[in-house]
């Protein structure tokens, strides 16, 4: 699936970071998805982390990719309350690569988002109706942001990060760390493209404004 890009991106990409976007939008589903469509999986930039996904039992479990028999399930809270009709989402999976805290802690990132499947809009409109489905705005037609969520979850501390994007559901994809102390991630949806950064010095602080709020 590939969406249109925003007139105004939220933030300036390099071409390096437009040439990583493009290879993301056409990057064919069926590599994400098993053949039962439930079971998800996502690889890190540099090839050495796994995470998979259940999307009926909300199940998530990460491994190394030289130790790919040796799955660690991650029970982050809240997430398996998402109770989500299947029928009617996308979802999006992401990992990022390991880094190493200031304290020595070693971290992962995983990005899970879900959003509102396109209506098909013959079973909602009668004739007349789709002869003037001109007519009717984007919104009206989709109405994926009330179905629309990301988790962002640190694997260390097994828990959501608070960020700008919660609350906003597309494609999600970490890129290469530019450096030691931050990854960034980018969403894709309708509306655009966010490229949003996480320092990893404030990500504890980012928890806990979570669940201070």
């Amino acid at each position: 699936m590939v969406f249109p890009q925003h007139k105004k991106l939220s933030y300036l990409l390099n071409d390096e970071e437009k040439a990583e976007i493009d290879s993301i939008c056409s990057f064919d589903s069926k590599h994400l998805i098993s053949c039962d469509d439930h079971q998800y999986i996502a690889v890190s930039s540099d090839g050495t982390q796994i995470v998979t996904l259940n999307a009926e039992t909300y199940q998530l479990k990460l491994c190394k990719f030289d130790k790919i028999t040796q799955l660690r399930e991650i029970n982050c809270a809240g997430f398996k309350n998402i109770d989500m009709p299947l029928e009617k989402i996308k979802w999006s999976l992401s990992i990022s690569n390991e880094f190493t805290l200031a304290d020595g802690t070693i971290d992962v990132l995983i990005a899970v988002s879900h959003f509102k499947s396109e209506i098909n809009y013959k079973s909602h409109f009668d004739d007349e109706e789709i002869d003037d489905i001109n007519n009717y705005s984007d919104d009206m037609i989709y109405t994926e942001k009330s179905l629309a969520s990301t988790w962002i979850i640190s694997v260390a501390q097994q828990s959501r990060i608070f960020s700008s994007i919660n609350n906003l559901g597309g494609i999600v994809k970490f890129l290469d760390n530019k450096g030691d102390d931050s990854t960034e991630i980018v969403l894709i949806n309708m509306d655009g493209i966010i490229k949003y950064l996480i320092k990893h010095e404030k990500i504890r602080g980012m928890i806990n404004k979570k669940h201070n709020d």
